[in-house]
């Protein structure tokens, strides 16, 4: 912390490895098990920082994927027919008023984890449901938001309702 106020006080650029090359230093004449925990320590540390750092948009949609099942139009149609799937549009109103998939039941984004509660067909949270959009971004962050509210079995669309439109076309 010194070094950087001496630093910041002579107008000099952050050296570019100095994050690591300073904790390195910090290791050295320790006992191999106590350099160990502080290795340990210090890369516990930046994977915490990793990931509070922030994120972008498409970062987000990313990780959410990860965190979600996506399946395919074609999928999604044979689960549909066979009922019982809650279908969630989380497109903006204006979105959904110019065209839906058939029994869709329009919940923005913006108001999911708000409106969740007043939607009778997602009162079982280990029921599947699945969710859509106009790509499949927006429906995997709120598939996403789903399961950390609590839903385990939480679907989106894959490509959304473009590719819905694609394979119904």
């Amino acid at each position: 912390e010194e070094f950087i106020e001496i630093m910041n006080n002579l107008n000099l650029p952050k050296p570019r490895l100095i994050d690591e090359a300073v904790p390195a230093n910090r290791y050295c004449g320790l006992e191999e098990n106590e350099r160990q925990d502080a290795i340990s320590e210090r890369e516990l540390t930046r994977t915490q920082s990793q990931k509070s750092s922030p994120m972008s948009a498409q970062e987000l949609v990313t990780e959410a994927k990860q965190n979600i099942t996506e399946i395919t139009p074609e999928k999604a149609k044979q689960l549909l027919a066979e009922g019982g799937l809650p279908l969630i549009d989380v497109r903006e109103e204006s979105e959904y008023a110019a065209g839906h998939i058939d029994q869709a039941i329009p919940l923005p984004r913006g108001m999911l984890e708000m409106k969740v509660g007043n939607v009778p067909e997602l009162g079982d949270k280990t029921k599947p449901v699945l969710l859509y959009c106009r790509s499949g971004a927006r429906s995997a962050l709120a598939a996403n938001s789903l399961k950390t509210l609590g839903y385990t079995s939480t679907l989106s669309l894959a490509g959304g309702y473009e590719a819905w439109q694609k394979e119904s076309g």
